[in-house]
């Protein structure tokens, strides 16, 4: 049976009261920190001994609107946890808004259906030349900073029906004599909610990059 305790522990603790509670329990494995998350948040929890030096217990995570369980061994020595509460802005699944914005309309096409990988197919034109490009995407939280977001677009094939032209982006730059895109990688820093900014970077079969101009949203 778990019984309720403080006799070897202190809590100090940085709460959102709209989004965590947390309870200490002592239990036959040891002292038992529990809280709810909540995904637009991340949680890292601190132990000391001082009120000075403080430890960091596990790694920063996400929240997840589940119940986290830490268990803390016991010891003779006064404990003091502090649990640290951040504002993520990040989506976890992919942003259409943003796919639209980085790539172009039409990027991914049935909204509400994806989530951190798939394909695509976009229609364009050169010169009054139809031009379709395939490929596939990921989108890719950080593990170290949860407002830092990556996605990466491969192409995969050029289609040019006019010319009866149908290949990788190697393919392309053989038949046409020039370098063409083969991926697109964008960095997205969220600052706050639905904003912040762009950095992409094109990759050229020939192996340069070309930096695209920072946008905002």
């Amino acid at each position: 049976m778990k019984q309720r305790t403080l006799s070897s522990i202190l809590l100090l603790a940085i709460l959102h009261p709209l989004y965590c509670s947390l309870l200490i329990e002592s239990t036959v494995n040891g002292i038992e920190l529990r809280y709810t998350s909540n995904e637009q948040k991340s949680y890292q929890l601190y132990e000391s001994y001082d009120l000075s030096e403080w430890r960091k217990v596990g790694s920063k995570h996400r929240g997840d609107d589940g119940t986290k369980e830490i268990t803390r061994e016991r010891n003779e020595t006064t404990t003091f946890y502090r649990l640290v509460i951040e504002d993520v802005f990040s989506d976890v699944e992919i942003n259409k808004s943003l796919a639209d914005q980085i790539f172009g309309d039409g990027f991914l096409i049935e909204p509400g259906t994806y989530l951190t990988n798939g394909s695509f197919s976009l229609r364009g034109s050169s010169e009054g030349i139809e031009i379709i490009t395939e490929g596939t995407w990921s989108w890719t939280v950080s593990n170290s900073d949860f407002n830092t977001v990556t996605l990466v677009a491969n192409i995969t094939r050029y289609i040019i029906p006019d010319f009866g032209f149908n290949g990788s982006p190697l393919s392309f730059a053989s038949t046409f004599g020039q370098p063409a895109p083969e991926a697109e990688e964008a960095t997205i820093t969220y600052t706050g909610v639905n904003s912040g900014y762009i950095d992409s970077e094109i990759r050229l079969t020939n192996g340069s990059t070309q930096q695209e101009p920072r946008e905002f949203f």
